[in-house]
């Protein structure tokens, strides 16, 4: 009789993402209805990944009735490396960023291995108040507009010295 390592299993699921923990609950519930011998050790494994599914951060995307945006941390993005993938459709407040839903939004998706079951959907039927937030500028552009004022101010400074 196979025994599941419970530990190592919890060290495995942590390692996968979402869309493959449900692949791998998907292959569990299957090894179970097909009597697979052992078929204990795939319900421990099954409620393995099904606890580690749940612990998993749920997205907030946000709908008018002319377009979506998926709320996400300015920190995931750099994590990520995409940063600067994210195009000025997107919008920005604080330190959270709304990804606009046609290329943005499946870029995250892709890197982030979430899928539309990680997406919870809030509909206004009147205009988003995140058409009005500022562009999304990403932290490396933040950084060289920074660099750029600076360097003007020297400037400037050094005209008026002369």
């Amino acid at each position: 009789m196979k025994v599941l390592n419970w530990k190592e299993k919890e060290r495995q699921a942590k390692e996968k993402t979402n869309n493959e923990l449900r692949y791998a609950i998907q292959d569990c519930l299957e090894c179970i209805k097909q009597g697979v011998p052992d078929e204990g050790y795939y319900y421990d494994e099954l409620s393995v990944y099904r606890v580690e599914l749940g612990k998993r951060k749920k997205y907030v995307k946000f709908e008018d009735p002319g377009h979506g945006w998926l709320k996400v941390k300015r920190l995931e993005l750099e994590k990520l490396g995409i940063g600067g993938e994210v195009s000025g459709c997107s919008y920005q407040k604080g330190d959270w960023v709304y990804l606009e839903e046609d290329c943005d939004q499946t870029l995250f998706e892709q890197k982030a291995g979430i899928s539309r079951e990680d997406i919870e959907v809030k509909w206004t039927n009147n205009q988003s108040r995140i058409r009005s937030y500022e562009s999304y500028v990403s932290v490396y552009q933040q950084q060289l507009d920074g660099l750029e004022k600076i360097g003007k101010v020297l400037d400037e400074y050094e005209q008026n010295r002369g």
